[in-house]
């Protein structure tokens, strides 16, 4: 971006947006909509952007007009391959007797001919390679094929099962088994799949109550949602290795079910996958696991024991609720989260070890539960703080207490002060939320993260400090704490949720002494109410746009440690009058003050070697501005639009200004060494300067003191055709435009008429 572009932003959306460049964007696509249009009157069809790239590339047939009896599906419609056919495109098309599909469809989708009460010949090609739920139910079609043979195959695809009786043998050659091709067949008690099946369908035995068992192909990758669910005969099942994934609620409702061994080669179990097999006693989770659903075990209440494997890093919501035999669980050292209500009415289960490494428990992970331990108010799981009393007026935490859990103190709101003992590392979601009382907490140094809304409505909460082991506060974390005036914060913030100070009037802003850096992140969202800011000296760096429209902040010291004053770091402060900044920063940020419509006087000090572009442009109330020897150079802007600034001082002879009419602003005065670059500056943009030197400017004829005898010494000597050596004699060049004419005795008489002020 170049520098004429930055200073529009700086000069227009800073306002709104802060000190942020603006980059062109490449590659990236608006979706297309997909909007109904019309066929030959009777079809309609969406085109479709199926590679996302911006254009069409496809079509699906999405409806039939009801009254239609000779449909021609064409292959290409505007020029773009008819590819599918969608759901219920074709539902209850009552009159159609034969349809052909073209070489153009790949998949044919849920529902899609059912109900075509007089559809008896479908011509289907070989490049389907999907057929959805149903897709020819209730037809003449699908009842023929029936009779022919009870296992309906098209394209290697068995879709429909639903005349089969007792033990079934798929062919060799099928590929898939299709979502609800077995759907509530009660008579079939054996399936035997071949090994050219990868791939079992959504509920594709779905309800199969007879089912007693079932062999799958070493070939099967992986089984679909609700495959086998409610196959409540389904006792026995070996998985072969070749299973990745098992999916939701996939053996959900198998209650002879008594016990699965799983192989290494899956990954992922869905949600519900085993819920409600209540035969089932135990299962053997393999290592290779590294994701697993919510109530995964819900009500399965023959479980007595489980081993987690290593690889799984959460207990997902109601993993093992209702599990009322169990009575041992492992839990995994890379364990960091135990969701809600995971074990939830597990009567049996007295103890368990939960590891260092979890960060989170959730609201009624362990409620109804014989793990519970009440001391006093407040209940425990192993080194976890559960939950409290909502009665309680003060709590004191047990030592050794690692966690305090989701929702632990919720709405206990006469709760007035807590003390967290050292060695508490987290802090969870909604930990104290709705404790308007609480006017007294301690957060000690063990504290790594505060969970989203932890704080929420602690309307008695006056002023907190964030210690320096926090790297992390969720979002809304001290929402609607309106009595918060002051807070402290450290550097070690890495992550905050959106909002976390939302609804709060702080007035005070600390950053935490030790902390080295000011970052956006430590300060974000505090800019409507803030009115002063303490910076340690322990602090170096303040980053870009850190304090950016801070509308409330009326003073700021920057201490001699701080080395760097980033972009836009005050940017738009508009009360700011007194800045101070320290003897050791040698940077000040483009556009760093710009926008501070009270600032009135700046000096900037010595170690200051560069100020950035616009660094104090847009500063209508500046007066006074004065730059130590150390600068070296002035950015384009640093000094535009102050139409106030009565006196720019620059002490450094040699300091590089931008060489342009709008580095500075027109009604300034420029004081400084006399052939300077300041100087030189005044004389090429015919600006006013003020020479720093020990000079009386206008004494011509060098006698100490401006007279009019020194505008006589002028005249006489040009009337003399003769000329004054500049170098020799520079205060004879009154108006400072790099030379001596009669117009600088005619500035000396006029300023010399002017009346003395009394």
């Amino acid at each position: 971006m170049n520098k004429k572009r930055i200073f529009s932003f700086l000069t227009s959306a800073v306002m709104a947006a802060g000190f942020l460049s603006v980059m062109p964007q490449t590659g990236i696509f608006e979706p297309l909509t997909a909007e109904a249009l019309k066929y030959d009157d009777y079809l309609s069809y969406t085109r479709e952007d199926k590679n996302n790239d911006g254009t069409f590339d496809s079509v699906t047939i999405t409806k039939c007009d009801l009254e239609a009896d000779n449909v021609n599906i064409p292959s290409e419609i505007d020029g773009l391959p008819v590819t599918d056919i969608g759901e219920k495109a074709f539902d209850y098309c009552d009159y159609i007797e034969s349809i052909t599909i073209p070489d153009s469809v790949t998949s044919i989708a849920t529902s899609a001919f059912e109900n075509c009460n007089s559809l008896e010949t479908v011509i289907i090609p070989e490049s389907v390679t999907y057929i959805g739920a149903r897709a020819f139910y209730y037809t003449p079609w699908i009842d023929a094929k029936r009779k022919e043979n009870p296992l309906v195959i098209v394209n290697n695809i068995l879709i429909d099962a639903y005349a089969c009786k007792s033990d079934v043998v798929i062919p060799h050659g099928v590929t898939c088994i299709g979502d609800l091709a077995f759907y509530y067949c009660k008579k079939v008690t054996g399936i035997t799949i071949p090994d050219s099946v990868t791939n079992i369908g959504i509920s594709a035995f779905h309800m199969c109550t007879g089912l007693k068992s079932i062999t799958l192909s070493d070939s099967v990758t992986s089984i679909g949602n609700s495959a086998f669910y409610k196959c409540s005969s389904l006792s026995s099942l070996a998985l072969p290795d070749s299973v990745t994934s098992i999916g939701n609620g996939a053996f959900c409702g198998c209650t002879s079910l008594s016990s699965l061994a799983l192989p290494d080669s899956v990954t992922s179990i869905g949600d519900s996958a085993f819920c409600g097999c209540t035969s089932l006693a135990g299962i053997t989770l393999p290592d290779s696991i590294t994701s697993m659903g919510k109530s995964v075990f819900y009500g399965c209440t023959s479980l007595a024991s489980i081993t987690l494997p290593d690889s799984i890093t959460s207990i997902g919501n109601e993993m093992f609720y209702d599990c009322t035999s169990l009575t041992s669980v492992t839990l995994p050292d890379g364990l960091t989260s135990i969701g809600n209500e995971s074990f939830y009415d597990c009567t049996s289960l007295t103890s368990i070890t939960i590891p260092d490494s979890v960060n989170i428990i959730d609201t009624d992970a362990f409620s109804r539960s014989s793990l519970l331990n009440t001391i006093g108010d407040i209940t425990y799981v192993d080194t976890w703080l559960i939950e409290c009393d909502t009665a309680a007026v003060s709590a004191e935490i047990k030592a050794g207490t690692k966690g305090i859990a989701n929702s632990a103190f919720e709405h206990c709101e006469s709760l007035s002060k807590i003390i967290i003992p050292d060695g508490v590392t987290y802090i969870g979601k909604k930990a104290f939320y709705y404790c308007t009382s609480l006017s007294d907490v301690i957060i000690p140094d063990s504290v790594t993260s505060i969970g989203q809304s932890a704080f929420e409505y602690c309307t008695s909460l006056s002023d907190i400090i964030i210690p320096d082991s926090v790297t992390s506060i969720g979002r809304i974390a001290f929402c609607y704490c309106t009595s918060l005036s002051c807070i402290t914060i450290p550097d070690s913030i890495i992550n905050t949720g959106y909002y976390p100070f939302y609804g709060c009037h702080i007035d005070t802003l600390i950053i935490a002494d030790g902390s080295e850096k000011i970052t956006q992140i430590m300060t974000q969202q505090l800019e409507s109410t803030v009115k002063e800011i303490i910076i340690p000296d322990s602090v170096t760096c303040i980053d870009d746009s850190v304090f950016f429209n801070y509308q409330n902040l009326t003073e700021i010291n920057i201490p001699d440690s701080v080395v760097s004053i980033g972009d836009a770091a005050f940017s738009s402060c508009h009360a700011l009058e007194n800045v101070t900044i320290g003897n050791g920063v040698t940077y000040i940020g483009d556009g760093a003050f710009i926008y501070c419509s009270s600032l009135k006087n700046i000096e900037i000090p010595d170690s200051v070697a560069d100020i950035g572009y616009g660094a104090f442009a847009n500063c209508p109330s500046l007066e006074n501005a004065a730059i130590g020897n150390g600068i070296a150079s002035i950015g384009e802007y640093a000094f535009s639009t102050c139409p106030k600034l009565e006196s720019l001082t620059i002490e450094n002879p040699e300091c590089e200004i931008t060489d342009s009419e709008t580095t500075i602003d027109p009604n300034a005065v420029i004081y400084g060494c006399w052939k300077s670059t300041a100087h030189n500056y005044a004389i090429k943009y015919n600006r006013k300067f003020a020479p720093l030197d020990d000079i009386v400017m206008g004494d011509a004829n060098i006698d100490g003191k401006m007279t009019v005898s020194d505008a006589a010494f002028i005249a006489r000597t040009l009337a003399k055709l003769e000329t004054i050596d500049i170098e020799t004699n520079p205060a004879a060049d009154y108006n400072c435009d790099g030379k001596v004419t009669v117009s600088d005795a005619a500035a000396i008489a006029r300023e010399l008429a002017k009346p003395k002020s009394a």
